[in-house]
């Protein structure tokens, strides 16, 4: 009888079959750029720049998009300016199904409305702008914390925060690192009634800052664009516009802060009176919007800690001398400085 051949293993090397050290490296240069992922509605204004948005429907860092012609797909759209990184917006509501026809979707699962991630075999590979942890469960173990880490999510509504927190496991989570709000005060009710959609308003966005201050325990850099639709402005740390970003308050005694591994804050308030338009001479527009931004800058030192004497010295020191001549002809209420 013959003698069977006698087979040979391929010496080949996977990427699996890599050491973790060199896995965990890679991984990394994957994800170095990071990721701009907005929570908000299509039309939602979001002060942050945004040279290349691309809708969640067609690519996504979390979902996978669904069926495209590959020829006809065109890479993700970067940002023009370099060191920006990839910017994504979720318009669509989570946890919950999407608002498409019966033919899509089987009529149980239209009428359960359980949130349902789309099948991984569905994914436009040339335009999903990370489709590199859907490889396999393997990958996306090792991989998954890498993106949350890199990625700055951004909120412009409490309901959006609160859906995010509820649907996005713990352990993930816990591996978020930036957080950009968007927050758009209610303004003056012109009917003495409407004062409670006020307060709803400002409660809810309280409540959401609370939330994510208490379940993001490794939160280290917050981003927070305020746009107060309120005349008469007041700059001073009174305003309850403020007390929702107060709850990342750093205080002296570390027992009371929740927020306890925040180390940056950017705060930029904005107003109809920062506007270009808000004065006719253009120096006053100017002034206007430097008072704005010296405001901003006084409470994110009250976030990380400084007294309000302390962070309003600066403020404090622009209204009564460099720009004394000035606070006249400006049309905010008065500081109560």
């Amino acid at each position: 009888m013959p003698a069977r051949p006698v087979s040979r293993k391929k010496n080949s090397c996977g990427f699996l079959d890599l050491p973790g050290e060199l896995r965990n490296q890679i991984y990394g240069y994957c994800f170095q750029q990071g990721f701009q992922c907005d929570f908000a509605g299509k039309d939602a204004h979001l002060r942050a720049r945004e040279p290349k948005v691309l809708s969640a429907r067609k690519s996504s860092i979390f979902v996978p998009c669904p069926g495209k012609d590959p020829k006809k797909a065109r890479m993700p759209e970067t940002s023009k300016q370099e060191g920006l990184p990839i910017s994504v917006r979720v318009s669509r509501t989570l946890g919950r199904h999407a608002r498409r026809s019966h033919i899509q979707h089987r009529m149980s699962d239209y009428i359960a409305g359980h949130y349902q991630r789309i099948n991984g075999l569905d994914t436009c590979w040339e335009t999903s702008l990370c489709p590199f942890f859907l490889v396999c469960k393997k990958v996306y173990s090792e991989s998954i914390g890498f993106l949350y880490e890199n990625t700055t999510f951004g909120f412009d509504s409490p309901s959006r925060i609160t859906r995010f927190l509820n649907v996005v496991s713990k352990q993930n989570l816990s591996k978020v690192r930036k957080i950009q709000l968007y927050y758009h005060t209610y303004g003056d009710p012109k009917w003495i009634r409407d004062v409670r959609w006020q307060e709803r308003h400002r409660d809810s966005w309280s409540r959401a800052c609370k939330a994510v201050a208490k379940q993001l325990i490794n939160l280290n850099q917050l981003h927070a664009w305020i746009h107060v639709h309120k005349t008469p402005i007041k700059l001073n740390m009174q305003q309850d516009w403020i007390r929702p970003f107060f709850w990342f308050r750093q205080c002296r005694e570390p027992t009371k802060t929740i927020a306890k591994s925040l180390t940056t804050v950017n705060v930029q308030v904005e107003s109809f009176w920062s506007g270009p338009y808000a004065f006719d001479q253009e120096n006053l527009c100017g002034i206007s919007a430097d008072l704005h931004r010296i405001f901003g800058q006084a409470i994110a030192s009250a976030i990380l800690g400084a007294s309000e004497d302390e962070a309003m010295e600066a403020f404090s020191d622009a209204w009564e001398s460099k720009y004394a001549g000035w606070k006249h002809h400006l049309r905010f209420a008065s500081t109560d400085l």
